[in-house]
């Protein structure tokens, strides 16, 4: 089938090796988050986008039956996730960085036992590399200080990692000064969610985003949406940012 597209599975490992004619690139985007709108922009350049440290935090306790086992003689593993969580928020606020308790899975999940197992991920995001590092050590000492408060064993998985990207300064500074010229603001700000261009800027391709802003912030949800006319500010300035782009590029070219 994916042949019909032009696609062959025989060259798919050496696809990357186009890259290498590739001399800069550009996205347009929502924000997909509730800054630009907060702040009154409706247009912003991006210098770079967050790094990631994902965790999975497993833990084991003992089911025991709710009505006969007293709270002090319990090792419940919900507890000490929930105290675990709530220490994961401030751990986030301490740092001015982002960390997220999504995935939560219990067992055996009746409303009659105390739960024997339970686990839940952790997602965490930085610009700066040095704190993502103090945010994993932050929510190892957390875990196990926890677990052994609340007579529970823990592990800690790692699920993904990304380091920070930074996107290329000429390109940056082209997209900051088009924001300017365009909105009245200079607004520069990372991304906090990954993009394609993600994978360009860590391929070696000088690359670059703009954002324009989310309605209400929201995204991954189907009322996300985006006003008309902050789409075509964002695609007008897009516009202008691409043709600022070529003769950079074939400046570097030649």
């Amino acid at each position: 089938m994916v042949a019909e597209y032009g696609v062959s599975l025989e060259t798919v490992l050496t696809a990357g090796d186009a890259l290498s004619s590739i001399v800069g690139s550009a996205e347009l985007h929502i924000e997909q988050g509730p800054l630009l709108e907060a702040r009154g922009r409706r247009l912003a350049a991006l210098h770079g986008i967050l790094g990631v440290q994902r965790r999975l935090v497993r833990l084991k306790g003992q089911a025991a039956h709710a009505g006969a086992t007293p709270i002090p003689l319990r090792r419940d593993p919900t507890l000490a996730a929930a105290r675990m969580a709530i220490e994961v928020r401030q751990l986030g606020l301490d740092n001015d960085a982002f960390t997220t308790v999504g995935v939560w899975r219990v067992h055996p999940s009746v409303p009659t036992a105390v739960n024997g197992r339970t686990e839940f991920s952790v997602d965490m995001r930085h610009l700066d590399k040095a704190v993502l590092n103090k945010l994993v050590a932050g929510l190892e000492e957390l875990v196990h200080r926890i677990a052994a408060e609340e007579r529970v064993e823990a592990e800690i998985d790692v699920l993904w990692s990304i380091d920070p990207i930074t996107f290329h300064p000429d390109l940056v500074e082209f997209a900051s000064n088009i924001v300017e010229a365009r909105s009245g603001v200079r607004e520069v700000m990372p991304s906090g969610p990954m993009h394609d261009s993600a994978e360009m800027a860590r391929s070696g391709v000088p690359t670059v985003m703009m954002f324009v802003p989310s309605i209400g912030g929201l995204s991954h949800t189907h009322i996300e949406d985006t006003a008309e006319a902050d789409l075509e500010l964002g695609i007008a300035a897009f516009d202008d940012l691409v043709r600022q782009m070529l003769p950079w590029a074939e400046a570097r070219v030649g």
